[in-house]
């Protein structure tokens, strides 16, 4: 759940921008996904950074996920838990 301000709330799912993880089914997914939930227990606060991927069938939007200033995305890829993703064939 997105807290926009003003109690208005939004609930969307969101694709890391610029890393590739595996699958959730998998046992390196269900690593990353534990790895997450100790490093962002529920209601962390968090700063997120969005772009629209007008690629994306599913319509989702891209995001970076900021947890004080650093950059969560890029720590899964330093802890590896994913890969470098510039949006091409993977």
């Amino acid at each position: 759940m997105i807290k926009l301000g003003f109690h208005i709330d939004y609930k969307t799912r969101l694709r890391l921008n610029g890393i590739n993880a595996p699958e959730v089914s998998t046992i390196e997914g269900k690593t990353a996904k534990s790895w997450l939930i100790t490093k962002l227990p529920i209601g962390t606060e968090l700063k997120i950074k969005t772009y629209k991927d007008k690629g994306d069938k599913f319509g989702r939007f891209l995001a970076e996920v900021f947890l004080l200033e650093e950059n969560i995305n890029q720590e899964l890829v330093k802890n590896g838990h994913a890969i470098p993703y510039d949006g091409g064939k993977r």
